[in-house]
């Protein structure tokens, strides 16, 4: 059957969208895992900061310098990419990736989750550069062909809004830490200092060592330029890094496009404080 113009290749289980490219064996292994109760899970909707993230908390486990074994850990912990492979990755403690929504999660009450969202502006261009460079989608539409795509929810982990609004209720849970892009963006020390909370209290320890020391290290390799030149060229399409800053969307979105961002916002965040959250980050 002949693909429609313009749209993206999905693979459904359940009326659920997934990524075409991912086994489905691998997907289904994710959805029926039971997590251990010292598991850690980083989870995002799909262009978040999940790379950034990753590389953080490699930074942090090896006192805040690069080693080569990172690129494995990005992209062998992606248990809907991996499956069971993704239970065997060398980085200590154990953290898996995933972007399901919550009511398709591995979840367990004494396991850690480490959620992190960004505003869907710029979330929605940085999947469409994805999607772009990756064949398996099969798109061959320009950015507004795409953005009528994902606002409908018609790409890989479905609606942004949707997805973002299965985790926010669970912000105040114990076994959950909160990240926002754009603030780790205006204050990384803080971010790196959560993600070692995330990871154990043994890693705040070791980060405020020694006149933070580690903590330094951490934050001066973890900007984007001192990532790009260690993983753009490991990566290249795959989980590549592109710009990472914050406001981009405005050299993409019409105002139509715009305004039909901020009139999801308010409709379905409404009431939640997530509306909120990116108030000056979106104004037109």
């Amino acid at each position: 059957m002949t693909k429609p113009s313009g749209k993206i290749v999905c693979q459904l289980i359940d009326g659920y969208r997934h990524d075409a490219l991912f086994p489905r064996e691998s997907i289904e292994f994710a959805l029926n895992y039971k997590p251990e109760n010292n598991d850690k899970f980083l989870v995002t909707y799909p262009k978040c900061g999940t790379t950034w993230t990753q590389q953080i908390i490699c930074l942090i486990v090896n006192n805040g310098l690069m080693q080569k074994n990172d690129r494995e850990f990005i992209l062998n912990s992606f248990i809907e990419y991996k499956g069971k492979k993704s239970l065997d990755i060398t980085i200590k403690p154990r953290v898996i990736k995933t972007h399901l929504p919550f009511n398709l999660m591995p979840y367990n009450k004494s396991a850690k989750y480490l959620y992190v969202l960004r505003n869907p502006k710029d979330t929605c261009v940085s999947y469409y550069y994805h999607t772009k460079d990756m064949p398996t989608y099969q798109f061959d539409g320009d950015f507004h062909e795409y953005f009528d795509c994902w606002i409908k929810g018609e790409t890989p982990y479905g609606d942004f809004f949707e997805h973002t609004l299965t985790f926010w209720p669970h912000r105040f849970d114990d076994n959950f830490t909160f990240l926002i892009y754009e603030e780790m963006k205006n204050n990384l020390r803080d971010a790196v200092l959560k993600i070692g909370q995330f990871l154990g209290d043994e890693f705040v320890v070791k980060l405020k060592e020694n006149n933070e020391l580690v903590l330094n290290r951490v934050i001066e390799n973890s900007t984007i330029d001192a990532m790009k030149g260690t993983l753009k060229q490991e990566y290249k399409n795959q989980f590549a890094l592109r710009k990472g800053m914050v406001g981009d969307w405005r050299n993409h979105f019409t105002k139509e496009e715009s305004d039909l961002v901020d009139e999801k916002v308010n409709k379905m965040f409404s009431g939640t404080g997530l509306e909120k959250l990116w108030a000056e980050d979106m104004k037109w």
